[in-house]
């Protein structure tokens, strides 16, 4: 097997092939490494092109079968060996892919708990945020108002 198209992947790239050959939707590999869909995407179909294969799933397949016979070469990476990495790897020991636990509260918040990720929050929740914001700053406006009017009299 030709290593050096192999050697030619980054770092990213090869992290996104193995979630995906997990069978993990573009989604979940872009919010596991904090990352956009559309990067995972572009990521996927540059590795596919580098490895000179039919596609994305031909790809994670050539790195996986590459990566089985080649136990040595999970650490290697003559490409983007500098690029930043967000949070932790989640690769695990064994060398599968690995999510981290998702944290539910994380679900509820109105903006992405990392960076790159999505909002996800239904109609509900949207409009449970919109009712908790609005009350929060009219009590802030009520403190406000009382606060300058105690002030005014002393």
């Amino acid at each position: 097997m030709d290593t050096s198209r192999i050697d030619r992947l980054t770092k990213r790239h090869r992290e996104c092939l193995r979630l995906y050959h997990q069978r993990y939707r573009l989604k979940e590999i872009g919010q596991a490494l904090g990352i956009s869909e559309n990067t995972v995407s572009t990521y996927l179909t540059e590795a596919a092109a580098i490895l000179d294969v039919g596609g994305r799933r031909s790809a994670a397949n050539f790195l996986t079968t590459f990566e089985a016979t080649h136990p040595d070469s999970r650490g290697r990476f003559s490409v983007g060996d500098n690029e930043p990495v967000l949070g932790t790897s989640f690769i695990s020991e064994e060398g599968e892919a690995a999510l981290p636990a998702p944290q539910v509260w994380t679900a509820f918040l109105p903006i992405p708990a990392t960076k790159g990720a999505t909002n996800e929050l239904g109609t509900a929740a949207r409009i449970l945020w919109i009712c908790a914001i609005t009350l929060l700053t009219t009590i802030a406006v009520l403190l406000f108002i009382a606060t300058a009017g105690a002030l005014k009299q002393v």
